[in-house]
Order: structure tokens, then C-alpha cells, then sequence
């Protein structure tokens, strides 16, 4: 009678034993997914932010509501953790597109501001 109980205890956790390192490794694979996700979005939130600001100060709203449309995404992913990752990828590419857009629309302004035009200097001179 203990023979067969001992062996059924051998039977029952060797038959655990599969399942239950199954059962880690999917908890391992999803909780480096939500990394994955938190980390992504926390970039794409401050890449939004960063493009708000450089939007704002150019006076570029339209391209300031489209990261500002960026922002409530990213935060609404990481409050109720239900976007995938491939859409915060795409968000934080986005944010970061925008971002760059506002800094070369800086860039033109500044060099259109800082431009040499010789009839004006001429005109002044005279």
C-alpha cells in the first residue's frame, strides 16, 4: 500500500513538473512583453512631449494635436496595459516623426530668419 502511494506522489509531480515549467515560462515570455511595452511607451511619451513643445514653440499646432493624439494613446496603453506592442512601436515611430518635423521646421525658420540679403544692406547703407 505505501509502494503504490509513494508511487502515485511520483506519478502526480512528475506530471506537475512539465506544466508547471510551462507555466513559468509563459509567465517569463509575458512579463518581458510588458517590459517591452512600458519600456516603449515611456519612450513614446516623452518623444510626444518633446514634440508638443518644439510644435508649440513653432507655432505648428496641426502637428501638435497629432502628437498630443500620440500622448493620450501611449497613455492610455500604459493605464489600462491594452495596446500591443507593435501599435506602441508604431506610436513611438510616429512621435519620434514628429519630433523631427518640428525640429526641421525650427531649423528652416531659423536659417530663413538668418539669411543674407544684400538689397536690404545695400538699401540701409545708402
Amino acid at each position: 500500500m505505501l509502494h503504490h502511494l509513494s508511487r502515485a506522489k511520483q506519478l502526480e509531480s512528475s506530471l506537475e513538473d512539465p506544466l508547471s515549467r510551462r507555466a513559468q515560462q509563459l509567465y517569463e515570455r509575458n512579463e518581458l512583453k510588458l517590459v517591452k511595452t512600458i519600456a516603449m511607451s515611456v519612450t513614446s511619451l516623452l518623444l510626444s512631449l518633446a514634440a508638443i513643445w518644439t510644435a508649440v514653440a513653432e507655432r505648428a499646432l496641426l502637428l501638435a494635436l497629432s502628437s498630443a493624439l500620440s500622448l493620450l494613446l501611449v497613455v492610455l496603453a500604459l493605464v489600462l496595459n491594452a495596446l500591443p506592442v507593435p501599435l506602441v512601436v508604431a506610436l513611438a515611430l510616429n512621435s519620434g516623426a514628429s519630433l523631427a518635423l518640428s525640429l526641421a521646421l525650427r531649423r528652416q525658420q531659423t536659417s530663413a530668419s538668418l539669411r543674407f540679403e544684400p538689397e536690404v544692406v545695400f538699401k540701409r547703407n545708402i
